[in-house]
C-alpha cells in the first residue's frame, strides 16, 4: 500500500431541497454523481494549471441520509487522497483544494442534475437555490 495523506470532505445539500429527495430516493444517486464530477473537475483544474496533466483523483463516497438530531438530511462523506497519478505514472501532490470551487461546482452540478431528472417544475426552486445561496453549498474539506 502506498502512504498517502487524505482529506475528509464532506458535500451538503440545501434544506431546501431535501424533500425532493425523501419523496423520490433514487434522487439519492445525484448526489454521489455530483461529487464525482465535482471532485474530477477540482483535479482537473489543478492539473491545468501545472502542465495539462490527467489526474484521477482517488476516493471512497459515503451517503449519510441522517443528522445528528436524526433529522433528513442527505450528505456524502468522501475519503479523498491528496496525491494521485498523472497519465505518465507520475506521482502528484495535490493538497490544494478551493473551497469556493467545491462549493460552486458542487452547487451547479447537482442543481443541473436534478433538474434535468426533475423535470421543468424544478426551475423554480434552482433558481431560487442560486438566489439564496450565493456562496455555493456547504462543502466541509479541512485536512486532517
Amino acid at each position: 500500500m502506498i502512504d498517502v495523506k487524505d482529506r475528509h470532505i464532506v458535500f451538503t445539500i440545501d434544506e431546501e431541497l431535501r424533500h425532493f429527495l425523501l419523496e423520490d430516493r433514487s434522487l439519492l444517486n445525484l448526489l454521489f454523481d455530483s461529487v464525482e464530477d465535482v471532485l474530477s473537475r477540482c483535479f482537473q483544474k489543478f492539473a491545468h494549471k501545472s502542465n495539462k496533466e490527467l489526474l484521477r483523483p482517488g476516493f471512497v463516497m459515503t451517503l449519510h441520509t441522517f443528522g445528528r438530531p436524526l433529522e433528513w438530511n442527505p450528505h456524502i462523506h468522501v475519503l479523498c487522497a491528496e496525491d494521485t497519478f498523472n497519465q505518465w505514472g507520475k506521482w502528484r501532490p495535490m493538497n490544494f483544494f478551493s473551497y469556493e470551487f467545491l462549493r460552486r461546482s458542487f452547487q451547479k452540478v447537482l442543481l443541473d442534475k436534478l433538474r434535468l431528472a426533475i423535470g421543468l417544475s424544478f426551475q423554480k426552486q434552482k433558481v431560487s437555490s442560486y438566489k439564496n445561496h450565493r456562496q455555493g453549498f456547504y462543502v466541509y474539506a479541512q485536512p486532517f
